[in-house]
């Protein structure tokens, strides 16, 4: 399929954290990726040939530009969601990122990414991860999800806003007991997501992916209908 077709994703990849590693749904198949990605073969037939994902649990923003060298820019896919935040939010056992910290290592994993790196990139904000309502990592979630989108605005990327789609909602918890085929846990943890949750994110990327289309025919539409205006001008006067 030719890379100039806005409406046909062949390639698709999810890079991110655990949650795009899977944590914690039953299957694979329930995965908020794959549940995208079936969505994405749906609604753009032709899409989601290939598909794949860089999950790494406990992966922080700064860490991931890194990464993003060897795991993303060789595949260049057509469709890339991007997932982090999450273990800056926390800290993942260390200490939690700062704003600066966040904002500078968001806004260098975004120039990379939206350059030669993919077609369409979508940008996961950070889920709701059972944080207490109004505490200290609840305000720092929803301190990141807003640089997330001031730095995500300044590019042109379109935001999946899963937070939205997510805050408060228990039953989205996966929980302790209930098994899962993911590593480490293997269960739920009252942490990540169970699937009822990550068809929740899925849903969500998958309008936000529509947000993205559109965005991008108008553009085009745009670009031609200019094209055409100056096509005309020149005719007129060479006539």
């Amino acid at each position: 399929m030719p890379r100039a077709n806005l409406t046909v994703f062949p390639t698709c990849l999810a890079f991110g954290d655990s949650f795009t590693q899977g944590l914690y749904a039953t299957t694979e198949a329930d995965a908020w990726r794959a549940v995208l990605w079936a969505g994405v073969a749906a609604a753009y037939p032709g899409s989601a040939v290939t598909t794949s994902y860089e999950g790494v649990s406990g992966g922080k923003t700064a860490a991931a530009y890194l990464e993003a060298q060897t795991d993303v820019l060789p595949v260049a896919p057509d469709l890339l969601t991007v997932q982090f935040g999450t273990n800056d939010v926390t800290g993942a056992g260390g200490t939690p990122a700062t704003d600066d910290e966040f904002r500078t290592a968001t806004a260098q994993l975004m120039d990379t990414l939206t350059g030669a790196a993919a077609r369409l990139v979508v940008w996961l904000n950070c889920a709701w991860c059972n944080y207490a309502d109004g505490g200290a990592t609840y305000n720092r979630a929803v301190a990141f999800n807003a640089i997330i989108a001031s730095e995500a605005e300044r590019r042109g990327i379109t935001v999946a806003d899963v937070w939205t789609a997510t805050a408060l909602r228990d039953d989205f918890l996966s929980q302790p007991g209930e098994p899962s085929s993911f590593a480490p846990g293997f269960e739920g943890d009252d942490f990540h997501y169970n699937d009822a949750g990550h068809a929740a994110i899925a849903a969500t990327v998958l309008a936000a992916v529509g947000v993205a289309v559109a965005a991008r025919s108008r553009s085009s539409a745009a670009g031609r209908s200019a094209a055409e205006g100056r096509s005309f001008a020149t005719d007129r006067l060479t006539l």
